[in-house]
């Protein structure tokens, strides 16, 4: 019975969120979704939404959180190790930026500035905790840690211009170009290339 409850709390919540993001792209801003509006649109009673959120806005925070919460987890399952496991990384971020892409476009025309802002430091900040901990695993002298966080700021800004449709670079080069500057501090591929 407990695996049925799940189920549906995980599809009332995504019908939610998708009746949101058909409304924000549609033209209405966050202050114009009633509940009312949002539940006639995503086929859900007003308790359903009570039982999820307090307010429309909170649809928000939670798309912003399940974006990074994907992106951690990719982190974190598949590492950034070696050059397989950054070809890897990269290849599902790109995928999850393809998933989410019409909420995150959607959010961004709602909250443009905090969002972006928003999104980027948490995103950077994603990036700083696994590069680092990834680097100074493989001994890395300080001087080149800073290279590294810098990378990381590099990256986080590239993606979230991707993410909300500004950046004139496609994924597939970011990603590309991500590797081979995260592959410069491998002390293995160095080794490799002397």
């Amino acid at each position: 019975m407990a695996k049925k409850e799940y189920k549906n709390v995980v599809r009332s919540r995504l019908a939610l969120q998708d009746g949101f993001v058909s409304l924000l792209n549609e033209g209405y801003t966050v202050p114009k979704i009633t509940v009312s509006l949002l539940c006639t649109r995503s086929g859900v009673n007003r308790g359903t939404f009570y039982n999820h959120y307090k307010e429309v806005s909170d649809l928000a925070a939670e798309i912003e959180r399940d974006y990074l919460e994907e992106v951690e987890r990719a982190f974190r399952e598949i590492g950034i190790l070696n050059h397989d496991a950054r070809v890897k990384l990269f290849a599902r971020v790109n995928e999850i930026i393809d998933r989410k892409h019409r909420s995150a476009i959607a959010v961004a025309k709602c909250m443009p500035y905090s969002f972006k802002t928003d999104l980027q430091n948490k995103i950077e900040a994603v990036n700083r905790k696994h590069l680092s901990t990834a680097f100074m695993v493989q001994n890395m002298p300080p001087e080149a840690l800073g290279e590294v966080m810098i990378i990381a700021s590099g990256i986080a800004t590239s993606y979230v211009a991707l993410v909300l449709d500004k950046s004139p670079v496609p994924k597939e080069q970011i990603a590309a170009a991500a590797v081979a500057l995260l592959d410069r501090f491998d002390p293995k591929l160095q080794e490799n290339q002397r």
